[in-house]
C-alpha cells in the first residue's frame, strides 16, 4: 500500500528558496502540512517534533551542509525518515556524494516555479512506503523535471 506524504520538513538556509518551495507545495494537488527550519541547528528537535514523512534538504548551506545535516540524522537516530536532496547545481560528484550519504532522492532546482511545481508533485506522489526501492531506482541520477 503506497504511503501518503502529508507532512514535509523543508531544511533550507534562503529564505528566498525556502519561501518557493512552500508557494510551490502548496500548489499540489494533495494538502501538505509543511514545518521549515533555518538549516541543521533545528534539525534533530524539529523531526522528532514535527514527526515528518519527508525531508527536504538543500545541499549547499553555509555553517552545515546537506552531507553534514543528514550525518547530523543518522547520529540521532533518525535515518528511518527519507530525505530528499537538492540543489542548484547537478555535478555528478555531487549528486554521488549525496547518494554515498544516503539520500533517498536528489533533485536539482528547475529553472522555473511550473517547472518545480512539477518536479515536486512527481517526488511526493511517489510510492514512499519503501524508501530503499525510490533510492534503487533513482541512484546517481538527478530527478528529471517528469519521473
Amino acid at each position: 500500500m503506497q504511503t501518503a506524504i502529508e507532512r514535509i520538513l523543508l531544511v533550507d538556509d534562503d529564505p528566498d528558496d525556502a519561501f518557493l518551495l512552500g508557494s510551490a507545495l502548496s500548489e499540489l494537488p494533495v494538502p501538505i502540512v509543511l514545518h521549515s527550519v533555518d538549516g541543521c541547528d533545528e534539525l534533530v528537535a524539529a523531526v522528532r517534533r514535527f514527526g515528518p514523512d519527508l525531508i527536504f534538504m538543500d545541499m549547499n548551506m553555509p555553517k552545515k551542509n546537506g552531507i553534514e545535516c543528514l550525518a547530523l540524522l543518522q547520529a540521532n537516530a533518525l535515518s528511518g525518515v527519507p530525505v530528499v536532496m537538492y540543489s542548484s547545481a547537478d555535478a555528478p560528484e555531487l549528486v554521488h556524494e549525496a547518494y554515498a550519504a544516503g539520500v533517498s532522492l536528489f533533485f536539482r532546482k528547475p529553472a522555473s516555479f511550473d517547472m518545480l511545481v512539477n518536479v515536486l508533485n512527481d517526488v511526493v506522489a511517489l510510492d514512499w512506503s519503501d524508501p530503499a526501492a525510490i533510492r534503487t531506482r533513482f541512484a546517481e541520477r538527478v530527478v528529471p523535471s517528469g519521473l
